[in-house]
């Protein structure tokens, strides 16, 4: 396991019969089908409204961080528009990427006016 490029984050106290899966080794992550799967992982679970785990990648951090930055309205919307992200980093990591882009740029990339992000919300107010 390669400690300099993981980053541990404690989300909550987990009970015994939990921790198992938040220990898995990440290392495997390295590769496309990888970051992909922990990609998905993370992508479930944000669709869920639990984050089961403890441990996380340090791209997956970003992802999060950068996710609250970004107006995601509505839990209808929030699973169309990650539904939709999941697909284009689904093809991004086909095309060689080696981390999936963050959700921000997606919804910038889309070009949707109505898919701002909260800074840019409330600049404009």
């Amino acid at each position: 396991m390669q400690q300099a490029t993981q980053m541990v984050v404690s989300v909550a106290l987990e009970p015994a019969h939990l921790r198992k899966t938040a220990e898995m080794d990440y290392s495997d992550s390295s590769d496309a089908g990888g970051v992909l799967a922990v990609f998905d992982r993370l992508i479930d679970d944000l669709l869920a409204g639990t984050m089961g785990r403890s441990r996380f990648e340090k791209w997956e951090i970003d992802i999060l961080l950068d996710a609250l930055t970004c107006d995601l309205s509505g839990f209808k919307r929030a699973q169309a528009i990650l539904t939709r992200y999941r697909e284009a980093v689904h093809q991004q990591l086909a095309n060689g990427a080696k981390t999936p882009m963050k959700l921000s740029g997606f919804l910038a990339s889309e070009g949707s006016s109505s898919i701002r992000t909260r800074k840019s919300k409330s600049t404009s107010v």
